[in-house]
């Protein structure tokens, strides 16, 4: 199967105009929330997409560990480093583990925020 170079550029075209448009929506949604200056923002989100999509790109693709953990769960420090309490249950996901691919070896491990125990009902 071939593809033609129109194709590929009218694919990559609306691509680069999704991005656009995605970093612009994130920049106006975070400087509506936040007294942060724009510019900043923009910068940074612009480095988040190009980074995701760089991750993206690759064959096969870096797995975001996003597996069903939730709050209450056990920790995991075998996947999760403790943000700024630890403990022996989960309280919230800051950043998931990444994965070298999905079923891969982990390039790194996520940050999680742990805490002493259970909630009770």
């Amino acid at each position: 199967m071939s593809i033609s170079p129109s194709y590929c550029l009218f694919t990559f075209g609306n691509l680069g105009t999704w991005l656009f448009y995605s970093t612009q929506v994130i920049t106006e949604s975070i400087t509506d929330e936040f007294d942060i200056r724009k510019v900043d923002v923009h910068t940074y989100v612009r480095k988040c997409v190009s980074l995701c999509w760089t991750m993206r790109l690759q064959d096969p693709p870096v797995h975001i560990g996003v597996e069903s953990v939730s709050a209450d769960d056990i920790f995991d420090t075998s996947k999760f480093k403790a943000y700024t309490k630890s403990g022996k249950v989960l309280d919230y996901i800051v950043w998931p583990p990444l994965y070298l691919h999905e079923g891969g070896s982990m390039l790194g491990k996520g940050v999680a925020q742990g805490k002493k125990e259970y909630k009770s009902i």
